[in-house]
């Protein structure tokens, strides 16, 4: 097994940082341990020594370490949705919300403390957020269960009107540097997909991207090196339903032509989870999973930049959960229930073939994991349920490679 950290967890995440010209670590085999706060769960590890089939080093070159359970809010139960890491301001972001209130709350020393009151208490006007993203000055946008958005701009945050017309399922949001514009996609009731576009984040222009109705549960990402921004949804009509994926290099102003990859299961309770998109750039492969009928889950694979799509796994008795997962290298880290209860690390280091998992779920009683989300150029994550943060870091690692 891997030398465990013997130094104070307190000092984290100082004391578990490797300088740059520092060797990685050696000896291991891939440890996932969690450390509990309070007696909300357990100490666990678990270790293996399969290959990873893209460069035939044994896994054991890799260290995972889950090392502390964080409580965001204080006091706030059921309120958390997404996290972001801001590597201007070198923040984590929790955002959510519980009976209408917003909730943004930011930690800058690695979850170790948390802001005792929401940042937007000032401009928070009934909204539930929903997801977050950042752009290359340290901007921030937050998307909400609403037509509305907040948006830190300049240090201020404020309010904005994103869409003209009722949108409350939001798929994400980004800053695209390239074309200069924020964008944020967004279905309705009604089935409809919708895109809002702002070059300065106080005027919004907005658009269709699925217009007939029978669409659901979008999702969103974007390469940060070149901006191209990839979504996914759902086709509910039929007796299949059916994933589509599309693409933009405009910043949202124009789209690919749809590309359909039928599901097996037809209606299901599982959808209510959706997916995830991620691209990774050590490997040069965006990775996708969908959730078909409950604890059912899909993972496609693009080797073209998010234009076409192939089967890379299906997992039966797994049902990822969130909107978010990540890769640190080529190791990838997601979150899921198993048997419809109960959250767990998944991992693969071979593109997304092969899952394993831990044995033990860091949130027995959870059944809505909200997502794991890397920190760019920190080597660490965040996993993601409706009332903690679990903080990780991953020593050893190589650097990110995401544009900021």
């Amino acid at each position: 097994m891997a030398e465990q950290y013997a130094g104070n967890p307190n000092n984290y995440p100082e004391d578990y940082t490797i300088p740059d010209d520092a060797d990685p670590p050696t000896a291991a085999a891939v440890n996932v341990a969690l450390e509990a706060l309070g007696d909300r769960t357990a100490y666990l590890k678990a270790g293996h020594d399969a290959l990873s089939a893209r460069t035939g080093q044994l896994e054991e070159d890799v260290d995972l370490s889950v090392l502390n359970l964080q409580v965001a809010f204080p006091g706030v139960a059921d309120a958390f949705r997404a996290a972001v890491y801001n590597p201007v301001d070198l923040r984590w972001y929790i955002v959510g919300g519980v009976g209408g209130t917003a909730e943004v709350r930011a930690s800058h020393d690695w979850g170790k403390s948390w802001s005792t009151d929401s940042l937007i208490d000032s401009v928070d006007d009934g909204e539930e957020c929903w997801d977050a993203d950042y752009a290359s000055n340290g901007d921030m946008i937050v998307t909400t269960d609403t037509p509305k958005v907040f948006m830190r701009l300049g240090g201020s945050w404020s309010v904005q009107t994103a869409f003209s017309s009722a949108a409350s399922v939001p798929a994400g949001a980004v800053y695209d540097h390239v074309n200069g514009n924020w964008l944020v996609v967004s279905g309705t009731a009604t089935g409809t997909i919708l895109a809002a576009t702002s070059a300065n984040g106080t005027t919004w222009s907005q658009s269709t991207i699925e217009g007939d109705g029978g669409f659901a549960r979008p999702r969103l990402h974007m390469r940060r090196d070149t901006c191209r921004i990839v979504i996914s949804y759902i086709k509910t009509a039929g007796v299949d339903y059916t994933l589509i994926t599309r693409y933009s290099d405009d910043g949202g102003a124009s789209w690919s032509t749809p590309a359909e990859y039928p599901l097996p299961g037809g209606p299901s309770p599982g959808l209510s989870f959706g997916g995830a998109i991620h691209y990774n750039p050590t490997t040069d492969r965006w990775l996708l999973f969908v959730t078909a009928p409950l604890n059912y889950t899909r993972i496609y694979e693009s080797a073209d930049n998010g234009a076409n799509w192939t089967l890379k796994a299906s997992l039966t008795d797994v049902h990822f959960s969130g909107r978010s997962f990540g890769a640190i290298g080529e190791l990838w880290i997601a979150q899921g229930l198993r048997n419809g209860v109960g959250v767990y690390l998944y991992y693969s280091l071979d593109g997304g073939e092969t899952w394993r998992c831990t044995p033990q779920g860091f949130d027995t009683g959870a059944s809505d994991g909200q997502g794991v989300y890397v920190a760019p150029k920190a080597n660490g994550f965040l996993a993601l349920t409706r009332s903690y943060a679990y903080m990780s870091h991953v020593r050893g690692a190589p650097d990110l490679g995401l544009a900021t």
